[in-house]
């Protein structure tokens, strides 16, 4: 559960950027929540450049979308974003 509201508008504005926060169901059951790089071609290499992006955004430029975004992933999958913020020091 998080406190941090991810409307229809933010999913607009993500999808605008060349990414989203997805539901994701696992090949050996349940599910997890994740920023995940979206259209085909993708302005993103993979998956990971665009968590990348986001966790950037909000780090650096102090953007408030991008931090509401983190806080999402923080509170539903916080082993994805510790992952990403780790390897910004590789």
């Amino acid at each position: 559960m998080t406190s941090h509201q991810w409307t229809k508008a933010d999913a607009a504005r993500a999808r605008s950027e060349g990414w989203g926060i997805f539901t994701a169901y696992l090949s050996e059951g349940g599910s997890e929540v994740q920023i995940q790089r979206t259209g085909e071609p993708s302005i993103f290499e993979d998956d990971y450049a665009a968590i990348l992006y986001v966790v950037r955004r909000a780090a650096i430029c102090n953007s408030e979308f991008h931090r509401r975004a983190v806080l999402i992933l923080k509170d539903l999958n916080p082993s994805e974003i510790e992952g990403t913020i780790w390897r910004l020091y590789e």
